[in-house]
């Protein structure tokens, strides 16, 4: 099988029956001719093992993670078009996995962001779910799920259901406490514990909705969510010197693993500190 001559007919094929433009047929035939090229060099032919040696010195070239991620799409697509054609009997384009992207760090409030929201939220019934979700870290389902009979006054913690139904118990810090205290005063400590102006549970979306308002008011721009406040409930724990296993089980998280994505967010912000702070760093 001449590959040459496949990828003319496989750029053949884009333009006539797919209806790729003449920008994008390029794009394939620049990123086809690369690995074409890459098995002449090294005397290769088309085999997993070709590949996978392609795929490492995409990697080694410098290529950020996307620029290999589209080489490696165009690859399969024509592979894919050789197993139709019956040049291929094996399905090679498996063994041609995209690199993995690094998930990127949660976004988390500074202690004085979270200030300037809480002062933002003049509302009763606003000041009372920003210092519960930042208080608890819980998410923003497990809120609204929750009822007035849920809150354990005398030992100041909460009963919250979470994912799997699996129940578990977080304090309540003293101001998020007195928050309840002042917005239960005015819409009764009874049924959901936080309603609508018609007294009916409140939605998700409607949290989201207040906490971007808030959000906004407060200067720090429309991108800010109730799980902006779980992670920075999280961080700020781990800053102030929590266990990893008791902020593991305060989120309800039931792997360790997911927990410890704030410690590279804690480990960040102490390389900051020390490079700002040390007259060498």
């Amino acid at each position: 099988m001449r590959l040459d001559f496949a990828l003319d007919d496989f750029l053949r094929e884009l333009r006539s029956l797919r209806g790729f433009s003449d920008y994008t047929v390029k794009a394939y035939a620049s990123d086809i001719c690369d690995f074409l090229n890459f098995l002449e060099e090294w005397g290769l032919g088309l085999s997993r093992e070709s590949l996978w040696k392609y795929r490492n010195a995409l990697s080694s070239r410098g290529y950020s993670k996307s620029s290999v991620a589209r080489k490696l799409s165009s690859l399969r697509a024509f592979l894919r078009f050789l197993r139709r054609r019956g040049y291929l009997e094996e399905s090679l384009e498996r063994f041609l996995r995209n690199p993995r992207s690094g998930k990127p760090l949660p976004k988390a409030l500074s202690k004085e962001e979270v200030e300037r929201l809480i002062d933002a939220a003049v509302d009763v019934r606003e000041r009372a779910i920003v210092e519960f979700l930042y208080a608890t870290g819980v998410r923003v389902g497990e809120l609204v799920s929750l009822n007035w009979s849920d809150i354990d006054w005398e030992n100041e913690v909460v009963r919250v259901i979470g994912k799997g139904g699996k129940e578990r118990i977080v304090p309540i810090g003293s101001k998020a406490l007195e928050a309840l205290r002042a917005y239960g005063a005015q819409s009764g400590m009874s049924g959901p514990l936080f309603k609508n102006k018609r007294g009916e549970r409140l939605t998700s979306r409607s949290v989201e909705r207040l906490i971007k308002k808030i959000s906004l008011k407060a200067g720090l721009g429309g991108k800010v969510t109730p799980h902006t406040l779980r992670h920075s409930f999280a961080t700020h724990m781990l800053e102030g010197g929590a266990d990893l296993r008791v902020v593991q089980e305060l989120l309800g998280h039931s792997n360790l693993a997911t927990t410890q994505v704030y410690t590279r967010i804690t480990l960040s912000r102490m390389r900051e500190v020390y490079n700002l702070a040390h007259p060498r760093g």
